[in-house]
Parts: structure tokens; C-alpha cells; sequence
């Protein structure tokens, strides 16, 4: 269960243009911080000429061997994550002669989400270490056996990769619609709800550039994603109610 904070304001109001037509608009914001944490990234190497050659001097064997493990002295990858919510709406409701009323709105929402990772491993760099070669700790070898593996911190600050992503979804949208009633019948009123919306939706995320080639252990490859659409959407509906209470039936 990840340490979550949530900050949120909201403010609501109206005000009356005349007697029979009011105004109203709402805004919001929320803000989310949340603190997660995965175990150590796990990592395979296999397949590359001497992965752990036979002069690592952490290498009980004599002979190059692959490996598979997780780096527990790294440390946990952690994930600090923030959220920010805003939402503006404004519109005009009103009635319409006895038995009708109406509103119309506008919207905009707005939803940014930015993601900063830490402790992530690239596998080329955790086989290039255990061979002494990393570029970013030379001559330091890494070592793979054993449970808590005490590795060099010079190494194991050179491991650790910072991972992010950004998103982004904006909306905007309006929407109308008119209630009322027709006639009277025997039962009661008939009633009539006639409305529509339009909505245009944008979101984009963008992640750094090893997330992409799928260089960090334990991930797949993942790519930018982006996308927009225009959504429109009608309804119409009608009530007509057949037996009511004043017709005096009596139910079995």
C-alpha cells in the first residue's frame, strides 16, 4: 500500500441574472503525491561472452558464468509519482413558461501526471560491471554472488538510472440540455428530456529514452503514446407513466 498525500480545493458559486435564468460556475484542484516501492530490479544476463568472466575476483568458479539476480544493495525501486487535477465549469440554467427548463455548460479539465523512478538498472551496465568494464566505475567489478552482495558504493551509485514519465489529458467540453413535461394524462405528466454533448479529448505521455528501448531490467519496451479525439453525443428521452397512486389501483 503506497504512501499517499491528497491536497484538493474546490469552490462553487452562483448568482441570478434575472428571475428565471442563474448562473453557475465551479473549480477545482487536487493534487496527489504518492511514494511507491518495488523490489529490486531483477536482472538476467545470458547469452554474452564471459558475463562473469573468470577474473572476476568475486567468482568462485574459475570459469566465465551467467547469472540471474537482484541487486539488493542498490536499494528497492522507488517510484515518486504527482498528480495535478484541475476542472473549470461554467454555465446558464433556467425555466422556460411552467413545466420547462434548460442549462448549458462549458467545461475544461486538465490532468498532468509526472513520474520520477529511481534505482533502475540497465542490464548491458550491470554486465559490463561484473566484467570491470563499466564506463561509469571503471575497474570496479561487480559482484553477483551471495545474498547481500556488499558491492562498492562508487558502483552502486553508478547502477542506479533515474526513469520518468510524463502524461498529460486536457478535455474540453459543452452541453446543452431541455427538460419539461407535454400533457397530463390520467396517470400523470408525460416527460421529455432532449440533450447533447461535445467533447474533445488530448493526451500525451513521454518517457525518457532508455524506458523506450527497453534497456532497464525487469521492463519491456515502451514507446511515446499520443492521441486526440472529438466525441459528439445526443439522447433524447420520454417518460409516460401508466397507473399512479391517485387512480386508486389496488396492487395484489
Amino acid at each position: 500500500v503506497p504512501e499517499v498525500q491528497r491536497v484538493g480545493i474546490t469552490a462553487i458559486g452562483s448568482y441570478d441574472l434575472t428571475e428565471k435564468i442563474e448562473a453557475f460556475t465551479e473549480l477545482s484542484y487536487n493534487r496527489t503525491k504518492s511514494d511507491v516501492y518495488l523490489a529490486a530490479t531483477p536482472v538476467t544476463a545470458s547469452g554474452a561472452v564471459d558475463v562473469v568472466p573468470a577474473n572476476n575476483p568475486f567468482n568462485p568458479f574459475g570459469e566465465p558464468v551467467n547469472f540471474s539476480f537482484r541487486p539488493l544493495d542498490v536499494g528497492p525501486r522507488t517510484n515518486f509519482i504527482t498528480t495535478h487535477s484541475t476542472r473549470f465549469l461554467m454555465g446558464l440554467k433556467g425555466d422556460v413558461l411552467d413545466n420547462w427548463n434548460w442549462e448549458v455548460a462549458l467545461m475544461l479539465n486538465s490532468d498532468s501526471v509526472a513520474d520520477l523512478g529511481s534505482k533502475y538498472i540497465v542490464t548491458s551496465d550491470v554486465i559490463a560491471a561484473a566484467s570491470g568494464n563499466f564506463a561509469r566505475a571503471p575497474g570496479i567489478f561487480l559482484n553477483v554472488f551471495g545474498d547481500k552482495q556488499g558491492n562498492n558504493p562508487l558502483l552502486l551509485a553508478a547502477l542506479d538510472n533515474t526513469v520518468t514519465t510524463n502524461g498529460e489529458l486536457t478535455q474540453r467540453s459543452g452541453d446543452a440540455k431541455v427538460t419539461g413535461e407535454l400533457f397530463e394524462l390520467p396517470a400523470g405528466p408525460i416527460g421529455v428530456a432532449i440533450g447533447g454533448e461535445q467533447r474533445y479529448e488530448k493526451l500525451e505521455v513521454v518517457l525518457d529514452p532508455l524506458t523506450q528501448t527497453g534497456a532497464f531490467a525487469g521492463s519491456g519496451t515502451r514507446q511515446n503514446t499520443s492521441g486526440r479525439r472529438t466525441v459528439g453525443s445526443a439522447y433524447a428521452e420520454i417518460s409516460v407513466p401508466l397507473v399512479s397512486k391517485s387512480q386508486n389501483f389496488k396492487y395484489l
